[in-house]
């Protein structure tokens, strides 16, 4: 099986029961792709973390994820996505973020159930999923959508040669 995150668990292990105690508290059951995630890595970063958001925004890159733990409030679930913007106000559930401070996030209000939005916190509203970018369909294709650092430079000589060019020679003259 392929290795898809970095080490599992940072911040400990989930136990079922306190899983379920979140569930309770956010009033939401979340999708069994990410209850499988939390269990078992809970919190661990993906190995790829190159996200292609759509044509129009162009790529991000994952920062971190987001676990149930006692570790740093900045990388636990609920508590990172404020009180306005709360999971059991709006059925958005931000598990992530990019180096900008954006989120990602998974809808658990039933036509969208399960499905992974970004959240760009200049441009989006949690009560209004019309300003949200929809990534993927679930949790699991959403990992398998993202892609390594080198797939993405790489995929450059061919879609924008130019800057492919300027980027290998930042690359081969670290100096500037």
């Amino acid at each position: 099986m392929e290795t898809k995150y970095t080490a599992a668990n940072p911040f400990g292990e989930l136990s079922t029961k306190v899983l379920k105690d979140f569930e309770q508290t956010i009033q939401y059951r979340l999708p069994e792709d990410y209850r499988k995630y939390l269990l078992n890595f809970n919190g661990a970063e993906p190995i790829n973390t190159i996200c292609n958001i759509s044509e129009d925004e162009g790529i991000t890159i994952i920062h971190g994820m987001l676990g149930i733990h006692d570790g740093p409030e900045y990388v636990q679930l609920e508590s990172n996505f404020g009180d306005d913007n709360s999971t059991r106000k709006t059925g958005l559930l931000a598990f992530a973020y990019d180096e900008g401070g954006n989120n990602f996030c998974i809808c658990l209000l039933p036509k969208q159930y399960g499905k992974v939005y970004f959240y760009d916190h200049e441009s989006s509203y949690a009560d209004d999923i019309n300003t949200l970018i929809k990534i993927a369909d679930s949790f699991d294709c959403f990992i398998e959508s993202l892609t390594s650092r080198e797939e993405y430079e790489n995929s450059l000589e061919d879609t924008d040669p130019e800057f492919y060019a300027r980027l290998q020679y930042a690359k081969n003259n670290p100096q500037i």
